[in-house]
């Protein structure tokens, strides 16, 4: 199980675990983001407010851990080591945590330590 929590402005505003996938979406009609983990995406069909995906993290022990893109105005940090500002495409995962910082809002994940890597 990854865990991701989720800061606006600082302040933590969630925590999540999921086995194996986490989304980061954005409502077009609201202009805001929100996420869900695959486990609760399954139960609802479609997204949950509709939406786009803008991150889809694959964190789980059957497959590489990997993050199929961020745009480039999204910073990535993996291991807390900054990466280039850029279009990253499935990015793999070789690391115990991956920070996502957005505008306002940070997601903090700490990957499975058994998992594939």
């Amino acid at each position: 199980m990854a865990t991701m929590s989720i800061y606006k402005h600082n302040i933590n505003v969630d925590m999540k675990t999921f086995e194996h996938n986490f989304y980061i979406c954005y409502d077009q009609n609201k202009k805001e983001l929100f996420w869900e983990t695959g486990e609760e995406q399954a139960s609802k069909k479609p997204l949950r407010r509709g939406g786009t995906i803008y991150i889809w993290i694959q964190g789980s022990i059957a497959y590489q851990s990997h993050i199929s893109a961020v745009p480039p105005d999204w910073k990535v940090y993996l291991d807390n080591i900054p990466l280039p500002q850029t279009f990253h495409h499935s990015l793999l995962l070789v690391c115990k945590s991956v920070q996502l910082l957005f505008e306002e809002y940070q997601f903090v994940c700490i990957l499975d330590d058994n998992r594939n890597i």
